[in-house]
């Protein structure tokens, strides 16, 4: 039999889209679990550089780091979830788009823990997001145009950083959501599934 006859069947495009999904989702979440790590065991590592103007990045940071801090009794606990759990979503979707072979039933499994830690930490982080926000207003970084009222330029800014802390959780959740949903095809469970586990097709007389 030919090298060519055993090359294992390509990846659809879909399950392409699914897995890298799937890793940067893996990836962010790795990266948020060890900031918060970092944070705790040393705040000021992560802290930006104060030499300089003040730009609303460095605002942005330094109110993640002061509320992370004081926090720290629910943020490392959740950090450590994030770190563990984002790795091997990494792990998974790396093994599946190059190494052709990964478990669909472990890796709905660690999707699923993943989806429950980025939901409860999202509702633990409140007050983290709540600090954020603060800061940001009263920072005056962000340019307010003539024609708006402060008061409703300052409504509006609030609405805008909420917003787009609800929109990176709903990112999240889709490409985890989006992963699951490939996974569970059973074309993908076909490709994927490690040989031992592989349905019988070899019955030929």
């Amino acid at each position: 039999m030919s090298a060519d006859s055993e090359e294992a069947p390509k990846r659809p495009v879909y399950l392409v889209i699914a897995l890298m999904a799937m890793w940067l989702t893996g990836m962010n979440a790795a990266a948020e679990g060890w900031f918060a790590i970092e944070v705790i065991q040393n705040p000021l590592v992560s802290a930006p550089s104060s030499v300089g103007a003040a730009d609303l990045d460095s605002v942005v940071q330094f109110a993640l780091i002061a509320a992370i801090a004081d926090n720290a009794r629910y943020a490392l606990p959740l950090g450590i979830a994030e770190l563990i759990l984002g790795s091997m979503l990494v792990l998974i979707a790396a093994k599946a788009l190059f190494g052709r072979r990964a478990s669909p039933s472990f890796a709905l499994q660690v999707i699923f823990a993943n989806l429950i830690v980025i939901i409860v930490g999202y509702a633990l982080r409140q007050p983290v997001r709540e600090r954020v926000v603060q800061d940001v207003m009263q920072s005056g970084l962000e340019e307010r145009p003539a024609q708006i009222a402060p008061a409703d330029f300052q409504a509006l800014i609030h609405t805008k950083w909420w917003w787009t802390f609800r929109v990176h959780l709903g990112l999240r959740l889709a490409a985890l959501s989006l992963a699951a949903l490939a996974l569970s095809r059973r074309s993908a469970r076909e490709l994927l599934e490690p040989d031992g586990n592989e349905p019988s097709t070899e019955e030929e007389g």
